[in-house]
């Protein structure tokens, strides 16, 4: 548990000395996504210009962009199956919400629990992308349960930390989280598979 948290410090240092790289990352995403259609291409451009971060500890703009042509297709191919788990999700819990035994809370917990795992997938899957050389979502899936199952403290305390810190200082920063919070995340997954990855080898 140290380990993870000096990791995670030392993470948070270098990101803080990547502030306005991750800032202005941040603010392209959020302007690419105002057009819906263009919101699943620019969250994997934003992937890959924080592996590049990563990897480099700057900033490239080609990267983002290169990711933004390259990936179109994926990025469509990611929010749909993304959708569908939305969807299945939220339809259970709708229905069970109808019943008022005791029993259906505990079968809403269930799901709600389970597209909670769904987003700690998306954390290293979306790395795994831009690491492993067959670029097919799947792939990339299997892989981020091979690392869960692995190293599932590792995997399982910066998934849990970052998705709960996110949540906390989105509620006391508000509007100004919006402006570098997506590109800190998407910079931190990276390093946590790099770290995954070492930890492998």
């Amino acid at each position: 548990m140290g380990n993870f948290l000096r990791l995670l410090f030392d993470w948070l240092v270098d990101s803080f000395h990547m502030f306005f790289d991750l800032l202005a990352l941040n603010i392209a995403w959020l302007l690419l996504c105002l057009p819906v259609i263009t919101a699943p291409s620019a969250t994997l451009a934003l992937f890959a210009a924080a592996n590049h971060l990563a990897h480099e500890g700057s900033g490239s703009w080609g990267v983002f962009w290169q990711g933004m042509r390259r990936d179109v297709w994926l990025a469509l191919r990611w929010a749909a199956v993304n959708l569908a788990v939305l969807a299945i999700v939220a339809s259970n819990l709708g229905f069970y919400a109808q019943y008022e035994q005791s029993w259906s809370i505990w079968v809403q917990g269930v799901f709600i629990s389970l597209a909670w795992v769904w987003g700690l997938l998306q954390l290293y899957a979306l790395p795994l992308l831009m690491e492993q050389s067959d670029r097919r979502l799947r792939v990339a899936y299997r892989n981020s349960l091979v690392l869960w199952a692995r190293q599932p403290g590792f995997a399982f305390g910066f998934g849990a930390t970052l998705s709960l810190g996110m949540i906390l200082v989105s509620v006391f920063l508000g509007a100004p989280w919006l402006v570098v919070g997506a590109a800190l995340a998407a910079y931190l997954a990276n390093r946590a598979v790099l770290q995954l990855l070492e930890n492998e080898g």
